[in-house]
């Protein structure tokens, strides 16, 4: 087993399959916080977005897990001259159904009355006339029985647009009549539209509708539904995780006959998963498999399985791989290790592990290495020089543990130059965690050492390798325009492989279709997109729709629903959901809580919290809170958090420089924290010092640059910066006047939730229409 996580191998389908099961083709699944901005275009905001710190996640990697198996349905309306998969304990191949006859011939006789007159014998007629080749009219006769409420032929006509013969291909359509002959009660049907809902096909992709549908067709006795039924309740599709309920869906797969069904219930059984460990039982299913599937890697499996077993029978074959083991079978010693670890002979295990890595086994180094520091609670020589052989020896998952050692470790452990090459091999040998480690390091590094174009390259490497938190790092490296242009698609993109590859990702996704940021806007799957992350333990993706829900952005306001989340998320680890909660508080007005709140804020700021800094900046210059309305104060609090390098407090900083809130106007002030913020990645910098090259504060007048940074606002999701090139399009300024360019970037600013761009984006003058200055 090692340490990579295990696939089980596809099943090959026999010949006798119907031939429209391949039309069917299994698609594999494809699959921050826009933080609240106040109304002002040039002020700052207290809940910026921070990119997330790499997770130590190298503690799970020898913790094997098999991901369940899916497949393609075997289609309960299988060919018509074919085998019919088996539905009811009946064949369905289009000749009987239930044990009834349809009521007519279909032997190429005629029939007995046409089915204008009664539309259940069209899926008879149709099915007649596809035998004999002639599918376009097949397909008419099907849509004649569907417009008649024949449930069957509503599924055989979604068959015609499925398989793109008798009628033009789309799966738009396809969905529709199979839900359509759901709905008429033809329960099989219902498996079909679930499979659309599972991956999109022709609809929006919604694994929590699909799993009833499958719910559905599992009590209807569909043995393919109920394995895609165990599969979503496995993996928390339809909200909580269930094993137990998943175990009970497979089991009813399996004895239906479903083949992976019965494989992913072994391998329940095997890992202990939804039930006890019982690896007979898992290895009695495996063999049922072997002999009668002829599946030749359930027979692997079968004898995997019972290496782990205990007994006599489980002894003979660990003595058996011993053997092997001994006789130089690499294989062999991995399966024993594997064994022994699963029955939690860890010792053991781990003695084994490090004579497989005296033979030259880098994974077993690895493996060795990681069992010293679990045992010695700390990562001595014994174990580093472990992971030094492991990584030497093609090993990325050792590579990237002693890249972290020598990078964040303590003492003389770190060698920034050695813990950069480490990382540097571990993604070249395909380990994501390794290739996000290392853009992290060529960001996070001492003053003068930021690489943005390595970030860039890793991020992007580990990503493509299959590592969710490496795409999540890649879309914040495409939206803030790290080491190349912003690309708020790309962003969006990355953020939905994120999801694809781990269901507890999918905050970041979930946020941007929230607010349409880079995809088009869908509320409602953000929010059930948000909702799962966070159920599934993700604290930012608590913050994301706590802070959502309390200020009203892509859903209606709830704030008592949006502080519960705030509250949950500041629990959970989240320290920007604690600043988000108090501020919350206090926008609520004066009261006990906002005096916590204050007192909260005020003891972080304190403690060099730059954020907060912010937040009580932003909230002593408003006078709606449940703060001091105090413009000196909000002076102070920003140039604090400017100074612990906080840009959003340097955003804050420059508005009140330029504006003369709370001290003298400075304008040459103003410009140089505008520009600060800009250069350091903070797109309402870029913002603020375009408007000042637009209008010549502080600056010489240069309506070149101020495109120039407003594109780079609006690039990176600001939506004020989008309206700031829609006015200098509109404008003769510089350049002709460009009335669709104009309307195009208001667009695109209103999408980003600039309100004031909505109205300027349909041709009609903003509420204040007061001039720009």
């Amino acid at each position: 087993m090692g340490t990579s996580l295990r696939v089980l191998c596809a099943v090959s389908w026999g010949s006798g399959w119907p031939a429209l099961v391949s039309l069917l083709a299994w698609l594999a699944l494809t699959g921050s916080a826009q933080a609240w901005r106040p109304n002002c275009p040039t002020c700052g905001y207290g809940n910026s977005y921070v990119p997330p710190a790499p997770p130590p996640r190298y503690t799970t990697t020898f913790q094997t897990y098999t991901v369940p198996v899916y497949r393609p349905p075997a289609s309960s309306f299988g060919s018509s001259g074919g085998r019919g998969s088996s539905y009811g304990g009946s064949s369905y191949g289009g000749r009987a159904y239930g044990g009834r006859s349809h009521g007519s011939r279909t032997d190429g006789r005629p029939l007995p009355e046409s089915c204008k007159t009664r539309p259940a014998l069209c899926e008879a007629e149709g099915l007649r006339l596809r035998d004999k080749g002639d599918r376009n009219t097949a397909c008419d006769r099907f849509e004649v029985g569907c417009n008649g409420k024949a449930a069957r032929a509503c599924a055989w006509l979604g068959f015609c647009y499925l398989e793109g013969r008798g009628r033009p291909r789309d799966d738009a359509k396809a969905t529709l009549h199979f839900g359509r002959s759901c709905d008429l009660g033809e329960e099989a049907a219902c498996g079909l539209y679930a499979d659309s809902l599972w991956h999109g096909r022709g609809i929006r992709q919604d694994q929590h509708r699909a799993t009833g549908f499958y719910d559905r067709g599992c009590k209807a006795k569909a043995d393919w539904a109920c394995n895609m039924l165990g599969v979503a309740l496995e993996q928390g599709r339809s909200g909580a995780v269930r094993l137990d309920l998943a175990r009970d869906a497979y089991r009813k797969g399996c004895d239906l006959g479903q083949a992976d069904a019965c494989r992913n219930l072994a391998r329940m059984h095997l890992a202990g998963r939804g039930g006890p460990r019982d690896p007979l039982a898992a290895r009695r299913l495996l063999d049922t498999l072997c002999t009668q599937k002829k599946d030749a890697s359930a027979c692997d499996e079968a004898r995997r399985a019972l290496t782990q077993a205990p007994g006599a029978e489980g002894e003979a074959a660990r003595r058996a791989l011993r053997q092997r083991c001994e006789a130089k079978d690499a294989p062999a010693c991995a399966q024993l290790g594997a064994a022994l670890r699963a029955m939690g002979q860890d010792a053991a295990a781990a003695a084994l592990d490090e004579q497989r890595c005296a033979a030259g086994e880098g994974a077993a180094c690895g493996a060795a290495a990681w069992h010293r520091e679990q045992t010695e609670k700390r990562l001595g020589s014994k174990a580093l020089g472990l992971l030094a052989q492991g990584c030497e020896r093609g090993d990325g998952w050792s590579c990237d543990r002693l890249g972290r050692h020598h990078l964040f470790g303590e003492g003389a452990g770190r060698r920034r130059e050695a813990g950069l090459a480490a990382l540097a091999r571990g993604c070249d040998l395909k380990a994501g965690s390794a290739c996000d480690a290392a853009a992290w390091a060529h960001w996070d590094g001492p003053k003068g050492s930021r690489q943005p174009d390595r970030v860039r390259h890793f991020a992007a490497r580990a990503c493509e390798v299959g590592d969710g938190y490496g795409c999540l790092t890649l879309a914040w490296v495409e939206r803030a325009g790290v080491g190349g242009p912003a690309d708020l698609k790309r962003a969006a993109a990355a953020a939905q492989r994120a999801c694809t590859l781990n269901r507890a990702l999918c905050g970041d996704h979930g946020e941007a279709l929230l607010v349409g940021r880079g995809v088009a806007a869908d509320p409602a799957q953000g929010r059930r997109l948000l909702k799962e992350a966070c159920d599934l333990g993700q604290a930012e993706a608590c913050r994301m729709l706590g802070n959502a829900l309390l200020h009203g952005q892509g859903l209606p306001a709830d704030r008592p629903a949006g502080l519960a989340l705030l509250k949950r998320a500041c629990e959970g680890g989240a320290s920007l959901a604690c600043l988000a909660r108090a501020e919350g508080l206090l926008l609520q007005g004066p009261g006990p809580e906002a005096q916590a709140a204050e007192a909260e804020l005020t003891r972080r700021c304190e403690a060099r919290e730059g954020a907060a800094c912010t937040s009580l900046s932003w909230l002593a210059f408003r006078a709606d809170t449940g703060l001091k309305h105090d413009h000196r104060r909000a002076w102070r609090m920003a140039a604090r958090a400017c100074q612990l390098g906080h840009l959003m407090g340097c955003v804050n900083q420059s508005h009140f420089a330029s504006e003369g809130i709370g001290a003298r106007a400075d304008a040459a002030l103003a410009v140089r924290l505008a520009r600060k913020a800009c250069d350091g990645g903070e797109p309402l910098g870029c913002n603020n010092l375009g408007d000042m090259y637009e209008h010549g504060r502080g600056v010489p007048l240069d309506l070149a640059q101020a495109r120039r940074l407003y594109q780079q606002a609006c690039d990176r999701g600001v939506g004020v910066g989008c309206k700031g090139l829609g006015d200098l399009a509109a404008a003769d300024k510089g350049q002709p006047a460009d009335p669709t360019a104009a309307r195009a970037h208001y667009r695109r600013g209103c999408a980003l939730g600039y309100a004031k761009a909505c109205p300027l984006a349909e041709g009609k003058a903003p509420a204040d229409a007061a001039p720009r200055r």
